[in-house]
């Protein structure tokens, strides 16, 4: 049905630092009975045919975590160059042409969303979704094509990830206005996210749309 998805390699992007929710890092935040990072690792394992990159600028806290065994957990290469140096660094960990990446405070996958844009990522080199005119650059695809300009961003002290949009090929992806397709974005930035997130779970599982496919559904 995704015939799409075994062109990917898909990566988890786990910084440290406060997260705002009262843990050391959104990555340990608890979510549905397990960590944020556990429950996205276990959907992308459960979907893809390669096992998840994760990358994160603390790999001794990571690794600290029960389940850190079973992960393939790699520290960002690129010190200070945010999320445009861990999805460098995600590159040279694999030899996939095409990576999905996303956010550890993502807590909700589209395995539909995602094998569109594995799609069009045969025509672009980058595939983004767009969300009220914004992209969603940590729920997107990204071709090595881009490595070379990556490096040469970081090299130029940036730290962004899409700073070197303009220079590339680009598909946009149209979020859909609906109330499902809009929560597949949803960040947790705080513990009224972690509430606000905790609620639409619920919501979701109880409807089970096709088009949506709830993280810690499938680490049970």
């Amino acid at each position: 049905m995704y015939e799409y998805l075994d062109k990917l390699q898909p990566v988890i992007l786990a910084g440290g630092g406060d997260s705002g929710v009262g843990y050391n890092g959104k990555a340990l935040v608890e979510f549905e009975g397990g960590t944020l990072l556990e429950t996205i690792h276990t959907i992308l394992n459960f979907t893809f045919d390669k096992s998840p990159i994760v990358v994160t600028d603390d790999k001794k806290q990571l690794s600290a975590l029960p389940a850190a065994k079973d992960m393939f957990i790699v520290e960002e290469a690129y010190k200070g160059a945010q999320t445009l140096g861990a999805v460098a660094t995600a590159f040279q960990y694999t030899d996939a042409e095409n990576i999905f990446v996303i956010g550890v405070n993502m807590p909700f996958i589209s395995i539909p969303m995602i094998n569109k844009m594995a799609y069009h990522i045969q025509m672009a080199d980058v595939v983004v979704p767009v969300q009220d005119g914004t992209d969603i650059c940590l729920h997107a695809v990204y071709n090595r094509r881009v490595l070379p300009l990556m490096r040469e961003k970081i090299d130029e002290g940036e730290h962004l990830l899409h700073s070197f949009f303009p220079q590339i090929d680009l598909v946009q992806v149209a979020v859909r206005k609906d109330k499902e397709e809009d929560a597949i974005f949803f960040n947790v930035h705080s513990t009224d996210d972690l509430k606000a997130a905790e609620e639409k779970y619920e919501e979701l599982r109880r409807k089970e749309p096709e088009v949506f496919v709830p993280v810690a559904e499938a680490a049970k």
